[in-house]
């Protein structure tokens, strides 16, 4: 729903709809506010669109309540993880799943970039080169931590 609102006047609701375009004539801009957010819209069109919101005409408490439910029910389901097999402890720190394990190897690859352009910084950069090069020490070394519980887990 949108809502002319002027100075020194009431409310005025002009639609009640998904989208709605308003022309604005003159030379100074106008105050606007839609769903609680106010601003100076300068002369021009504008054009207000409301995205993935239930219309409604009228308050209607079961379709909200319906809605809500809805809404904490979808919620719900983002939280819940897929389910996996069951695993001991150890098991589980050992167990990779084939996307985790494709997605820990473009990682692996976008580090060794990372780590070979922070080499050739540290060339080019002389005054850096100490800093630069603790970067590329740390960041091999945990690299390598990665591959080793990769490679005795796999």
């Amino acid at each position: 729903m949108a809502v002319s609102r002027v100075i020194n006047l009431q409310h005025h609701r002009i639609a009640q709809c998904r989208m709605v375009k308003i022309t604005i004539r003159g030379d100074e801009g106008v105050p606007v506010q839609v769903d609680g957010e106010a601003w100076i819209q300068p002369p021009g069109m504008i054009k207000i669109q409301h995205k993935n919101r239930a219309q409604m005409l009228t308050r209607d408490r079961a379709f909200e309540s319906t809605l809500k439910s809805w809404e904490d029910k979808q919620k719900g389901e983002a939280y819940r993880a897929p389910s996996r097999p069951r695993l001991s402890s150890q098991q589980s720190m050992e167990y990779l799943m084939e996307e985790e394990a494709a997605q820990l190897q473009q990682l692996v690859g976008a580090t060794e970039t990372l780590i070979s352009r922070i080499r050739e910084a540290a060339k080019s950069r002389r005054g850096m080169e100490q800093e630069l090069a603790h970067a590329v020490n740390s960041s091999s070394l945990a690299l390598s931590e990665v591959l080793a519980c990769k490679s005795s887990s796999g």
